[in-house]
């Protein structure tokens, strides 16, 4: 069986519901525009405005892009 990785590739908090109920909430992913890779991307969905800034660099796309994307989108939806 070969490894393979799934990257969302549009975080952003529009893509992000959060809902509250009995002093909890749950927070939940949506809009899965990702792709699943084995060696090359077949798709690629990221908004601009959530890329890291090495990505005219690599080639390939990285578990850390939707990493980045998560910190940039806590990081507007807190400020």
């Amino acid at each position: 069986m070969k490894k393979r990785t799934v990257l969302h590739l549009d975080i952003k908090p529009s893509n992000i519901t959060i809902q509250f109920g009995n002093n909890e909430f749950t927070a939940k992913v949506i809009d899965l525009g990702g792709i699943m890779y084995e060696s090359e991307p077949v798709t690629f969905h990221y908004t601009k405005g959530y890329l890291p800034p090495e990505y005219d660099k690599v080639k390939d796309l990285k578990k850390g892009f939707d990493i980045w994307a998560l910190g940039i989108t806590f990081y507007r939806m807190f400020m």
